[in-house]
């Protein structure tokens, strides 16, 4: 039977773009060439989820890895983004599904590992992610992806490390926009808004595009108490991403007196 909704996204297989139609013949020699077309290779698709991403467009995202992997089963960026995306759209039994894929593909990789850690870790399984995060850590301790998995697995019990953990995969990250949203998501999951607003701060410096940054900023300045600056900062969002209904609620919730006592309860649903 075939997969249906967000997990058929993860099913292997060629992309479902239909090939480019042959150019039309151009007799008129004025005629301005066509645009070309860009190649719809595995780079293309990951370039396009991490767009969408930045936008805090997860599913879209998600469609665009598959389509990544269906150019290339092995294309480790793509695994890894389908792994922490699944995890971020509460998916995480079937992150750690996909994790022993992966894991089948790339033997004991380290950022597998630690996607895998984190989807164990909101299940509830804290021994067996943390023995996974140390695994990866041991295999490759610079990439910022461990440290975000690292943060997470401790912040209940250590908060101060947790925060140098997440601060270091932000600061070290060569993506920062896409490590410093997934970074405040952590935050706000863990009720740590004044860490998440500095992050998104230091994010939206590199790229104040992102409209999901900007939706992620007003959450948290809302949970401090910081009402007119949520309001803005969902209202950027809003621009930025005009076709998108949650970002446009929450901005009309933030703005509204009357409605903004609302948003505290809307949250969680909002940043998905």
């Amino acid at each position: 039977m075939p997969r249906t909704g967000r997990f058929a996204n993860l099913e292997l297989g060629p992309s479902d773009a239909p090939p480019d139609a042959e150019a039309p013949r151009r007799d008129d020699p004025l005629e301005p060439a066509p645009e070309p077309v860009a190649e719809r290779t595995a780079a293309f698709f990951l370039q396009r989820a991490r767009e969408h991403e930045l936008r805090g467009d997860l599913e879209a995202a998600m469609r665009d890895l598959s389509a990544a992997l269906g150019e290339d089963s092995l294309s480790l960026d793509a695994w890894v983004g389908q792994l922490w995306l699944l995890a971020e759209l509460d998916e995480t039994p079937e992150a750690c599904v996909w994790a022993d894929k992966a894991l089948v593909r790339f033997p004991d990789n380290p950022l597998v590992l630690a996607a895998k850690a984190m989807a164990l870790h909101r299940l509830g399984r804290y021994h067996e992610a943390m023995d996974l995060n140390d695994a990866a850590i041991a295999g490759n301790h610079d990439h910022p992806l461990l440290w975000l998995s690292r943060g997470e697995l401790l912040l209940r019990q250590s908060p101060t490390v947790a925060e140098t953990c997440l601060r270091r995969a932000v600061r070290e990250a060569q993506d920062a926009p896409v490590i410093g949203v997934r970074a405040a998501s952590v935050c706000l999951r863990y009720r740590r808004p004044a860490w998440a607003v500095d992050i998104l701060r230091k994010t939206l410096e590199s790229d104040p595009g992102s409209a999901y940054a900007w939706h992620l900023l007003g959450l948290a300045q809302h949970q401090l108490g910081m009402t007119a600056a949520a309001a803005s900062s969902h209202g950027r969002a809003a621009e930025l991403a005009p076709v998108s209904a949650r970002y446009r609620e929450a901005h009309r919730l933030a703005a509204s007196p009357s409605l903004h006592h609302r948003l505290g309860a809307l949250w969680r649903r909002l940043v998905h």
